[in-house]
This record gives structure tokens, C-alpha cells and sequence, in this order.
């Protein structure tokens, strides 16, 4: 078996200071004001609601190879959770959530179309991934495509209200 590469949703990026003159403490300083100000902005806008129907909204994170889907199929049903997935993930392969007090889940990817693929949470676990969302400020979920683990990196920031507009 070949060995598996690990590659972040995100990579890190590398500046060079020196090349531009600036000296490295204030360009540093600069830096770090600029990156809490945006991860502080893009944290309070992290969950959405959705309402395709009058009666059926749903809570979703959007990520770069994930969103995060919380809802009701129609109104007066149980809330569901569901992962989609990219669409290059294969039918089931395992897919783990953790979040950032221990907390972890194991999925197996149901289902796969043209566009995505999917990893539901049993409507019988649902109330137990979303509690441990409630309590939780961020995660990571990891899954193997092809001959790498994507880790994607979330914050559930926001997720309260969004919850609660999809009618908990």
C-alpha cells in the first residue's frame, strides 16, 4: 500500500519581510492586527441559514471539500445532519469529526453523485452531534480521497443562532 499524503484545506503561506523593507516586528504586528480582525469578522459569519421552502430552513457551514447541513425535510420532522463531501470521496470510506473537546464521531461517505458526496449522521444520533456542536467552539473533519486524508479546519461560531432559526 502506498503511503498516504495528509494535506490541509488551507496551507500555510510565507512572507518574506526583508524583501520589501519594511522592518520584520512591525510588519509582523501588522499582520497579526490584520489576521485577528478578518478570523474575528469571517467567525461571526460562519453559519448560514437556508430556507428552500417556507417551512423547511437549514443551518450549513461552507467549507472549501465540505458543508455542514442541519434541517428538516418539511415542517414538524426531525432535525437531520448530514456531511457533503467532494464528490472525488468514495462510497464507504470513513469519515471522522472532531471537535475541539474530544468529542468525535465516525461516518462512513452513504452516498456519491456527479457533484458530491454524502456522509449522514442516523436521525436517532442527530440530538447528540448537535449538543456536542452547542458546546463546542471548532472542529476538524478528516477523509481520504484517493491517496490522501483532507483535514478541514471549522469554527462553530454562529452555530447557536443559526440553530435556533432553523427552529430547534
Amino acid at each position: 500500500m502506498a503511503p498516504m499524503n495528509i494535506h490541509h484545506s488551507t496551507p500555510p503561506t510565507h512572507t518574506d519581510a526583508s524583501s520589501r523593507g519594511w522592518p520584520t516586528g512591525v510588519l509582523l504586528l501588522a499582520i497579526a492586527i490584520m489576521l485577528a480582525a478578518t478570523q474575528h469578522a469571517k467567525a461571526a459569519a460562519d453559519w448560514a441559514v437556508s430556507c428552500p421552502t417556507e417551512k423547511a430552513c437549514v443551518a450549513h457551514l461552507d467549507r472549501k471539500g465540505v458543508q455542514i447541513l442541519i434541517g428538516r425535510t418539511k415542517d414538524g420532522a426531525p432535525l437531520r445532519m448530514a456531511l457533503r463531501l467532494s464528490a472525488a470521496a468514495q462510497k464507504g470510506k470513513p469519515v471522522s469529526m472532531r471537535l475541539n473537546d474530544g468529542w468525535q464521531a465516525g461516518l462512513r461517505v452513504s452516498n456519491c453523485s456527479e457533484k458530491y458526496c454524502e456522509a449522514g449522521v442516523a436521525t436517532s444520533a442527530t440530538p447528540v452531534a448537535i449538543a456536542a456542536l452547542s458546546r463546542n467552539k471548532s472542529g476538524i473533519i478528516a477523509y481520504e480521497i484517493k491517496d490522501s486524508i483532507l483535514l478541514i479546519e471549522f469554527t462553530l461560531a454562529g452555530f447557536p443562532d443559526a440553530l435556533q432559526r432553523v427552529g430547534e
